[in-house]
């Protein structure tokens, strides 16, 4: 039995084949929470929320309103520090979020 090992910020991994489905459930529940992951070749993972806006507005002008107008526009991005400190940016999907929630 060959045991794979893999860390979040603040958890470590310590897993095998029959339980990696189950391992992999849990770390991306992390990185969604905000965590990173620390992947075997240096590089870490993480997610973050990002407001969609025009600069070219002011104020509320700028966001994306829902028809209600309590929530904007946002994109999940997934970031990749590369181990030679390059950052990588990938779209990951668009949602409107509570506006209260995405200068948390």
């Amino acid at each position: 039995m060959k045991l794979r090992v893999t860390r979040t910020s603040s958890t470590l991994f310590v897993y095998d084949d029959s339980t990696a489905p189950e391992v992999e459930k849990q770390i991306k529940k992390l990185i969604r929470d905000g965590e990173s992951r620390h992947m075997p070749n240096g590089d870490r993972v993480w997610e973050t929320w990002e407001v969609i806006y025009d600069s070219s507005k002011e104020g509320s002008a700028a966001f994306q309103w829902d028809k209600s107008g309590g929530k904007v526009k946002c994109r999940l991005v997934r970031c990749t520090l590369t181990k030679d400190k390059k950052l990588q940016k990938r779209e990951v999907r668009q949602a409107f979020r509570a506006y209260d929630s995405i200068f948390e």
